[in-house]
């Protein structure tokens, strides 16, 4: 602030302060629970790729077909695109063309895996939103709030 840099001064303080909020978060037990639940999740969706290669008959051994969705997931995220759609199946063909695996063979394990895993997790919220607003309509008030919500801005 004392150089006049009144911008890039609020933004450094919007950052203190976030991290700031997050303090509470911050310890042993949550940290220790998060990243026992991330594995979790990360190792049953690996497993259930090593399952269907196995049921397509790919050959490919059991530490690489664990190791190839959540590296392909990896490489979505980092290719920018929404929910890395395009990038992690072109990275699971070319990871699984690594090993005896045919390119038809490959793709289906590709789109079989995210329709199982992003498409469907989609599917379940789209089939919540609708369900939601089939209730709103029943009851006559959409987006009406409860009364007992808090209040909220613009409320």
């Amino acid at each position: 602030r004392a150089l006049g840099w009144g911008l890039p001064a609020r933004i450094c303080d919007g950052f203190a302060v976030g991290l700031g909020g997050c303090r509470r978060w911050f310890n042993p037990a949550d940290l220790s629970i998060g990243a026992f639940l991330g594995l979790v999740a990360w190792g049953l969706t690996a497993a259930s790729f090593v399952w269907l290669l196995g049921e397509l008959g790919a050959g490919v051994p059991t530490l690489d077909a664990f190791a190839a969705y959540p590296l392909a997931m990896l490489a979505g995220a980092a290719s920018m695109l929404p929910g890395g759609v395009g990038s992690t199946e072109l990275a699971i063909v070319a990871l699984l063309s690594n090993h005896p695996v045919t390119l038809q063979t490959a793709t289906l394990a590709a789109v079989g895996i995210r329709l199982t895993t992003l498409w469907f997790s989609i599917l379940c919220g789209l089939v919540s939103v609708a369900l939601l607003e089939a209730s709103d309509l029943r009851t006559g008030r959409p987006g009406v709030p409860n009364r007992t919500d808090p209040p909220g801005p613009g409320r």
